[in-house]
């Protein structure tokens, strides 16, 4: 398991999730909302203001890369709104959201997942996963298409850029909460989640990202178990932790 602990400016359980319903209509973007090829991660080159670029191949079935850059341009509005009701909360949540998509019958979304998240937001997450399943992408071919996006998400507000902490006290925490993790993981590897401390160690918000799309309902539970958490108080500052299972 890898732990990582980041500072930065003043940020703000397993069972039935509780997320809150965030909509996926036009609306005004605020923020910043950059895309990438992917992958990999390493090499992300962020693109200007609303223009993306996506990673797409194909089985049996492919989408052209100028139908997903399309596609994800005219929906832009409605995945800046998921980001931008979150910050109205926390203005510090920031990060990188890679999407990984199954276009199939209809030219319909049949499965989405996040693949890789560092925005530490769940009710975003999900917010944007509820977007792209409405989405239609044209294929080329029968069967499944897979499609592959980056966005990275930049608040609009002056922050002080995070400091890194490893150590000790965010594996106490973890231990603490074993029985969380085997709640919502049970055996299943590959779920990765990132949070928000703040005043008294609180956690502010979470949000998951997972290996394989069998693991997206347990990376969700681990998100929500992590909000009854509580670590170290990183006052003045906020912490944002990067916890991989």
């Amino acid at each position: 398991m890898r732990f990582s602990l980041y500072f930065g400016g003043l940020f703000s359980c397993f069972g039935m999730l509780s997320i809150i319903y965030l909509g996926c209509g036009a609306g005004s973007p605020e923020a910043g909302v950059h895309s990438a090829n992917l992958p990999p991660a390493a090499t992300e080159e962020k693109a200007s203001h609303h223009t993306q670029t996506g990673e797409v191949d194909g089985l049996l079935a492919t989408v052209p890369q100028g139908e997903v850059d399309a596609v994800f341009s005219k929906n832009m509005d409605g995945l800046h709104d998921c980001y931008n009701q979150v910050i109205e909360d926390l203005e510090e949540i920031a990060g990188t959201v890679a999407f990984a998509i199954q276009v199939g019958q209809g030219n319909r979304v049949v499965e989405v997942y996040i693949r890789d998240s560092d925005l530490g937001s769940l009710d975003a997450e999900m917010c944007m996963l509820r977007c792209i399943q409405g989405f239609t992408f044209e294929r080329q071919g029968s069967g499944i298409a897979h499609v592959s996006k980056r966005l990275v998400f930049e608040a609009p507000y002056d922050h002080p850029d995070p400091l890194v902490w490893e150590g000790p006290r965010v594996q106490k925490v973890v231990r603490q909460h074993r029985a969380n993790v085997k709640q919502c993981l049970g055996q299943t590897k590959g779920v990765h989640v990132t949070l928000y401390v703040g005043k008294g160690g609180m956690v502010l918000s979470a949000g998951a990202a997972s290996d394989d799309v069998a693991q997206k309902e347990a990376g969700a539970c681990l998100a929500q178990a992590v909000l009854n958490w509580t670590f170290p108080d990183p006052d003045p500052n906020l912490a944002k932790v990067h916890l991989s299972f």
